[in-house]
């Protein structure tokens, strides 16, 4: 399904658009392309921002669990050393 959008884009932008989707073919033909190139651009910004959010959140969580797990491992090696020493 689609549906009608009107948006209003500046004139270098819509020349951008209209390189990209230049052809020989009729007018429904162009706007049947400019409407595919703008979806993919809306599509891949989408995409690009949610890899950008989800990388925020991973190295927000990083930093903030980053001394507890420093801890553990210190724990660990604690542990393992003592195993060490008794076999």
């Amino acid at each position: 399904m689609t549906q009608q959008l009107q948006i209003l884009l500046p004139e270098e932008t819509i020349r951008l658009i209209d390189k990209l989707t230049k052809s020989d073919d009729s007018a429904d033909d162009a706007l049947l392309k400019r409407s595919a190139l703008i979806n993919e651009a809306v599509k891949f910004y989408i995409a690009q921002k949610q890899r950008d959010s989800l990388k925020q959140q991973l190295q927000e969580g990083a930093t903030r669990w980053a001394a507890r797990d420093l801890g553990l491992a210190d724990e660990w090696f604690d542990i393992e050393e003592e195993t060490a020493e008794v076999t």
